[in-house]
């Protein structure tokens, strides 16, 4: 398969009419990145935050002809989320989806 064969709409979905969804989901926590510190050579610098479990969940769909749809949340995505995540994209595209 070629390198852009990957978002080409098969011909089946294509006789079916289906808009195509890649979709994803990820969390990210909300934790402080040190990349570079300063201090006196030989001192180990000592970095104070606070270290608490917050995250953000995400989860998008992208379709074949680039149009992208995201939701976000606080907490981790459930099975009822993801549906309801699915059936705002039917209402918003309308007809039939082929979600991969």
């Amino acid at each position: 398969m070629a390198g852009g064969d990957l978002a080409r709409p098969s011909s089946k979905a294509r006789a079916e009419e289906r808009t195509i969804l890649f979709v994803d989901e990820a969390g990210f926590y909300l934790l402080p990145f040190v990349a570079r510190t300063y201090a006196p050579v030989g001192q180990t610098p000592v970095l104070r935050a606070p270290l608490r479990r917050d995250h953000r969940s995400v989860i998008g769909a992208v379709t074949a002809d680039g149009r992208l749809f995201t939701r976000t949340q606080a907490k981790s995505f459930t099975g009822e989320t993801v549906v309801a995540f699915l059936r705002q994209l039917l209402r918003q595209l309308r007809g039939k989806l082929l979600v991969i």
